[in-house]
């Protein structure tokens, strides 16, 4: 009698015992094959099947699952799904640790937008036992072992995102953002990024953001344009509520890619979000609140050569953002910096993305 394969987890594959080693056995005692005759094919020692039969290894060995596969006369990639299924199981039975994992990686934020995880064609549901969950969580993040993506942000994120490995939610945010990246192709007159560009990027931007004349998405348009020049792709995108990311900043080869979200749905902060990633782009090892700090003084000199173009919502956030620090939830804000984020809200344009 075959084992449950409750929600179809492996399509067309039978299951025979309760873990990869049981399965294993079950092969071996169908095709007449001995523990010596598997470790010869497999090119391992006994001792190596017999740890593997008591489920001892941690991670084994793809040209083993192969071997096994060939010798099982099994179709290729079949037997490997049956591995991830039982180490997925194996997680699922440290039910405390998968429920930290599943918090920690924003299953439920996954399951509320399943806009995130289109992108490569897959879907979560709450009907899902906890080990589909876990086989497409690990899927989505593009990763065997879920800890292992933290490491990869370490690669890839130009910032400080230690405050992003508190907010589940912003992990997801920040795939997405990386699955768009591989998406991204013939993008015309992409320059290549100089680590020494700063001031006359940083610059050129800001000239661009107080032409009061143009609408607010023709300001980013050509803000765009001249980014993409520097070999800086940004991309704007519609803030999602509960992610918590107003921008970030991935590096994949030699290109810039700034996601900036239209979070606060206000000019002053979005400009000051990108500005932000500037300077993150340009100086990666500068912290959060230093990042914050030069660039109010950047912006302040920028603005005494530049008398008449001040940007008054911009003035503000810089104050804001220097007094209160990285803030996310406003309503955690001390009162005085609260009153002064509502009266920026309101006395400034409601702007948004178009997607």
């Amino acid at each position: 009698m075959g084992f449950s394969n409750s929600n179809k987890i492996l399509k067309n594959i039978d299951l025979h015992s309760d873990s990869f080693g049981g399965e294993v056995k079950y092969y071996l005692k169908k095709m007449r094959i001995s523990v010596k005759e598997m470790a010869i094919r497999a090119r391992i020692t006994p001792r190596y099947l017999t740890q593997l039969f008591n489920n001892e290894h941690r991670d084994i060995f793809a040209s083993v699952i192969e071997a096994m596969e060939n010798a099982f006369d099994l179709k290729s990639g079949d037997l490997f799904q049956v591995y991830k299924y039982y180490n997925s199981k194996k997680l699922a039975i440290q039910s405390q640790k998968l429920d930290y994992l599943f918090e920690k990686f924003g299953i439920n934020f996954l399951i509320k937008h399943p806009e995130f995880s289109q992108a490569i064609k897959i879907a979560f549901s709450e009907d899902m036992n906890d080990i589909a969950k876990l086989m497409i969580l690990k899927r989505f993040y593009g990763v065997y072992w879920l800890e292992d993506y933290i490491k990869i942000l370490d690669t890839i994120v130009i910032s400080n995102h230690e405050i992003y490995r508190k907010r589940p939610n912003a992990l997801v945010w920040i795939r997405y953002c990386e699955l768009q990246v591989e998406r991204i192709k013939n993008l015309p007159h992409l320059g290549i990024f100089r680590s020494t560009n700063f001031t006359y990027t940083f610059e050129k931007i800001l000239s661009y953001m107080c032409i009061k004349e143009y609408s607010f998405a023709h300001r980013i348009a050509l803000i765009k344009n001249f980014l993409a020049e520097k070999g800086i792709v940004l991309i704007t995108k519609t803030y999602i509520e509960d992610s918590f990311v107003r921008a970030i900043t991935l590096k994949k080869g030699l290109v810039r890619y700034i996601f900036l979200s239209d979070m606060h749905k206000n000019e002053g902060f979005i400009f000051f979000a990108l500005l932000h990633e500037i300077i993150h782009t340009y100086y990666p090892n500068k912290k959060e609140d230093e990042v914050n700090i030069f660039l109010k003084n950047a912006y302040e000199e920028w603005k005494a050569k530049n008398e008449k173009h001040e940007i008054v919502a911009l003035t503000k956030v810089c104050y804001l953002r220097v007094k209160a620090g990285n803030y996310f939830e406003i309503s955690k804000l001390p009162s005085e910096d609260r009153k002064f984020y509502h009266d920026i809200i309101k006395n400034h344009q409601y702007v948004k993305f178009e997607e």
